[in-house]
């Protein structure tokens, strides 16, 4: 294969993709093809230059880390948030708050989103029952574990209602791609 089967441009375009390992297989195949027989681009390529990362560096993996981390961020902050709303007057933000909380876990976790809800759970509860000690209200017993059961109960099922819709919109969005 000569270098006249791709441009030197379309290799310029291609080379930090190549470079960063984000490139297809054909990609990586037509660039190599292309640098074995143009000497300007293999110049260009081992060139360091500011446009283009260093070795090693990858700029796609970065992103998808700092978008994890703020999406767990989010999810635990909207956990402890909602369970500290559970005994105030503005408990019914929780009708928003969890399903956000859902469309992050599924997009966050993916298949494993199984987990938001448990841990919601779990923050849910042990932060009303920490907020019902500080406020004396173990005195009522039962009453007050009931209460807190049926509203880390309707939390949890937000939660999954919003799990539901992201998955719902992604398998229809996946589905038209297919299509296109």
């Amino acid at each position: 294969m000569n270098h006249e089967s791709i441009p030197c441009a379309v290799c310029r375009d291609l080379l930090p993709l190549v470079q960063d390992g984000v490139a297809s297989a054909d990609s990586c195949a037509l660039v190599k093809a292309h640098l074995e027989s143009c000497a300007a681009c293999r110049q260009l390529g081992e060139a360091p230059s500011e446009a283009l990362p260093e070795p090693g560096e990858r700029p796609l993996r970065r992103v998808k880390r700092t978008l994890w981390i703020g999406a767990l961020a989010l999810l635990v902050a909207g956990a402890l948030l909602g369970a500290g709303l559970s005994n105030s007057y503005a408990m019914f933000h929780n009708v928003w708050i969890m399903p956000c909380l859902g469309v992050c876990a599924y997009a966050l976790l993916g298949r494993r989103w199984y987990w938001a809800p448990a841990a919601v759970a779990v923050l849910a509860t042990a932060t009303q029952v920490v907020l019902g000690i500080a406020r004396g209200e173990f005195a009522e017993g039962l009453a007050t574990l009931l209460g807190i059961a049926l509203f880390t109960g309707i939390y949890v099922l937000l939660l999954c209602a919003g799990v539901a819709v992201a998955a719902l919109l992604g398998y229809a969005f996946r589905k038209g791609e297919k299509h296109e």
